[in-house]
């Protein structure tokens, strides 16, 4: 397209008094979209060497057509901030060449006012493959673009924070173990000093022998919490049925003193950390034993299925991806539905501490473990009847 002599023309038809009406009507209700969307149309007739520009382009661009007709040379300088007329050859053909196009440009306009503009066009051709003419749109983007910029902000700051809280995490946990491993040593010792103890000595010590012990757990699980996230353990082909199995022998004595049963399908091998897999399981089937109604054995259910297309698409996963959806069913004192998403929160607990003893971190730790191998995780339960984990996770990374 050739862009040395063509002058800017829009030319009406004549189609008598009522037709004009019309169209005027219409082209004024074009305007008024145009305005309140912030937007104008463009077009290039290839055979005429007509560019038509509707009104909405003209107030992007702060162009007043009665001034200076707005002409194909000066719209592209205003685009690349170069002269049309001085550009090489090669970069003349590329802009030319394109069939489809979307491009942002940061253009100064009027009294010089800074504006982000999207141009989206597209070539139309014959049956031959000879192009008629060039369509498109240009769209005033500068509000979505502060707007995209003060949310990057807002989620950099956000990841600047968590980041902070995470090593304070570590380094405030990781200092405590000491102090809180002295108190332990030295309770247990001055229980063994002290002859003649009175009974409310005996309660009194342990009581701090009690919440020695509940620090000592809520320090090592926060300090577990925060290690994950700067997790550098290499992926893996982890065979999930060999995990399960190393989770079941090291939880032997729970389930043997519990009457624990627990049952599991053919799981997958996927790409993972098999540590923090191991992990997974371990917090999740701890949990199951931990919440079961008293005088009622706990009945653990694991299977696997591969996801459907249709279920990739719900869960909002690529379509192009092998997923494995394992769910980890069990009878235990369940939940309101209400806290499915609460229970995955740090420090968030359903019950009282002296009912179910816990740090509040276990399902929190496994919602971190799953993130950072690409998948979901997610829960469902029915109070007094049970509950159901569902872990979804990628077969390749």
């Amino acid at each position: 397209m050739s862009a040395e002599n063509i002058d800017e023309k829009i030319v009406l038809t004549d189609v008598g008094t009522s037709g004009k009406d019309e169209l005027s009507e219409l082209k004024e209700r074009q305007y008024e979209a145009e305005k309140a969307l912030q937007f104008g149309v463009l077009e290039y007739d290839i055979a005429s060497g007509l560019i038509v520009w509707s009104k909405g382009v003209y107030d992007i661009l702060c162009h007043k057509a009665e001034e200076a007709p707005l002409n194909y040379n000066a719209f592209i300088s205003l685009m690349i901030r170069e002269n049309y007329d001085e550009l090489d050859e090669s970069i003349k053909v590329e802009l030319l060449s394109k069939n489809n196009y979307q491009e942002e440009y940061e253009v100064v306009v009027g009294d010089n006012i800074t504006k982000i503009v999207k141009l989206i066009g597209r070539r139309i051709h014959d049956a031959n493959g000879v192009v008629l003419r060039d369509v498109g749109i240009i769209k005033d983007i500068s509000a979505e673009k502060e707007k995209e910029l003060d949310a990057n902000k807002a989620i950099n700051e956000l990841l600047r924070s968590n980041k902070e809280l995470e090593s304070f995490a570590y380094i405030a946990s990781h200092d405590l173990q000491e102090p809180v491993r002295k108190i332990g040593t030295f309770g247990s010792r001055l229980m063994l000093l002290l002859e003649n103890k009175t009974e409310d000595e005996v309660m009194y010590l342990k009581r701090i022998m009690s919440a020695t012990e509940s620090m000592k757990l809520l320090i090592d699980n926060l300090l577990e919490y925060s290690r994950i996230s700067k997790n550098t353990e290499p992926f893996v082909d982890a065979n999930l049925n060999f995990i399960l199995q190393q989770v079941i022998t090291d939880l032997e004595l729970v389930i043997e003193e519990s009457g624990a049963v627990v049952t599991s399908g053919g799981l997958p091998n996927i790409e993972a950390s098999a540590t923090r897999m191991k992990q997974l399981f371990n917090n999740i089937i701890g949990n199951s034993i931990k919440f079961t109604t008293h005088g009622v054995s706990p009945n653990i259910t694991i299977t696997s299925v591969e996801l459907t297309l249709n279920e990739k698409i719900a869960h909002r996963l690529p379509e192009d991806k092998v997923y494995h959806k394992i769910e980890i069913k069990d009878n235990g004192i369940g939940f309101e539905e209400e806290y499915a998403k609460l229970i995955f929160q740090v420090f968030q607990r359903l019950n009282g501490k002296s009912e179910y003893p816990g740090s509040g971190i276990g399902l929190a730790i496994c919602k971190k473990i799953v993130e950072q191998h690409n998948g979901l995780i997610y829960a469902s339960g029915v109070l007094g009847e049970g509950a159901i984990v569902s872990v979804i996770l990628p077969e390749k990374q």
